[in-house]
Parts: structure tokens; C-alpha cells; sequence
């Protein structure tokens, strides 16, 4: 959960590492970047960071490098298949253009058929998710308000991809939390520790994607748990 800026000769490299947690980075305070890799370039949310960036840069001459890919966007779980964009002055950049053309030059593994989902998945229609973004919302606002509603667990509201990652005031560590739960309600979550968090705090992390009725059972559960272990209030 950090933006790593690395100097480079071109200027500087952004890498939003939110996805995993689900908050969102806020373009102006990454203002003015050079060359943006975006982790979180999550459409069904809404949030294509890269594309807002490039948007706002509005010029042409500026390099910009932008990450996508299939898995998320598109409704396709497990296809780690993506495609890189670069735009803005060619001979700034060219350097780095042809060094990535080398590496895949050389991959001999490279997923070959799926590469052919990404042109018609970027040139065809987006209606799909217009649909999926209001289930997401639905779904998150949900996922918030549970959070505020419940003793020891807080929240900063996701504000972008399908997670959520809840701070929990517990006297043990998110790793104990998270295998008792499994154990006790037979619900799973991630703990926060493997995250890289913040030293002396606990979390876990939530995938808000099935039903509103599912996630109502889950956070009940997670709620009866915090209540029997820990009690109401720290």
C-alpha cells in the first residue's frame, strides 16, 4: 500500500499498489508524471487511474506508459494476460520501447491464444460494464457500512477494484484472527499482515464480489466472532 517513485531519466515512475487493498490514487497528488504503471486500472469501478492521468496531462509530448489487462475489466478470472500502452514523444521514449520488445522477443512461454481476446476486448463494446460497476457499488456501500456499524472494525471506503481492507482493534495478530474465523464461522478472509500494513496494526481483506445476500451471512459471522473473542469495545 504504497507509490513507489523511482527516478528514472525520463522523469519518474508511479506504481499504484491499491488494488490489492481497493483504495484508489488520487491523480493530483501524483501531479505532473512522466511514466505512470497503473496496478489499478479497474473499469468495472470506474477508476481507469492511467487513462485519468493521461487525460488531465493533455499533452501529447509527454510519455505515458499505461498497464492493462484481461482478468478484471473483463470478467475473466485467471486469465493473467494484459497489454501495455505507450503514448507522448516516441524518441524520449524509444529506449525503452525497444527494450521491451526485445523481452518478449525472447519469452518462449508467452499465453498466445489469449492474446488474441485483447484487441476485440479493447475495440468492442464497454456497455457490460455499466452493469457491473452499479453490482460493484452496491456491493462496496454494503461492505461499508458494515464496517462502521461494527465495533472494532473501521474502514477507509474502497474506491476502486472489488476489495476492502478493514483495520481490526485486536490484542492478537490479524494471522490468528483470520484462522480462527475459518475455523469457528467457516468464513474467509485474507489478514493484512501480508499485505506489507502499517507496524502494530491488524487488518483483513474482503473480496466483496458475491451477492448481497452472501456477503450479509459473511459479515454476520465476522461479527459474532469480533463479539464472542474480543469483546464489544477494546
Amino acid at each position: 500500500m504504497r507509490i513507489v517513485n523511482e527516478e528514472l531519466k525520463i522523469g519518474r515512475i508511479f506504481i499504484d499498489a491499491g488494488n490489492c487493498v481497493g483504495w484508489s490514487l488520487n491523480y493530483m497528488e501524483i501531479d505532473p508524471p512522466v511514466s505512470y504503471h497503473s496496478a489499478l486500472a479497474m473499469g468495472p469501478m470506474g477508476f481507469a487511474v492511467a487513462g485519468v492521468v493521461g487525460a488531465k496531462l493533455g499533452a501529447p509530448d509527454v510519455p505515458c506508459i499505461t498497464f492493462g489487462g484481461m482478468s478484471k475489466n473483463y470478467l475473466v478470472p485467471g486469465w493473467r494476460i494484459g497489454w501495455g500502452i505507450v503514448s507522448g514523444d516516441a524518441a524520449a521514449i524509444k529506449a525503452y520501447t525497444e527494450g521491451i520488445h526485445r523481452l518478449l522477443r525472447a519469452r518462449l512461454c508467452a499465453n498466445h491464444p489469449e492474446q488474441y481476446a485483447i484487441k476485440p476486448a479493447l475495440e468492442g463494446p464497454q456497455d457490460h460494464l455499466i452493469e457491473v460497476r452499479r453490482k460493484l457499488r452496491s456491493r462496496r456501500d454494503l461492505t461499508q457500512k458494515w464496517c462502521e456499524s461494527t465495533p472494532r472494525v473501521s474502514c477507509v471506503a474502497p474506491g476502486g477494484a472489488f476489495y476492502a481492507f478493514p483495520r481490526i482493534d485486536i490484542p492478537e495478530s490479524d494471522e490468528v484472527f483470520v484462522k480462527e474465523l475459518i475455523r469457528q464461522k467457516h468464513v474467509m478472509v485474507v489478514h493484512g499482515s501480508g499485505f506489507g500494513q502499517k507496524p502494530g496494526t491488524q487488518h483483513f481483506r474482503i473480496v466483496f464480489l458475491p451477492d448481497e445476500k452472501t456477503l450479509t451471512s459473511a459479515y454476520a459471522g465476522i461479527a459474532d466472532f469480533i463479539q464472542e473473542r474480543y469483546g464489544a469495545r477494546p
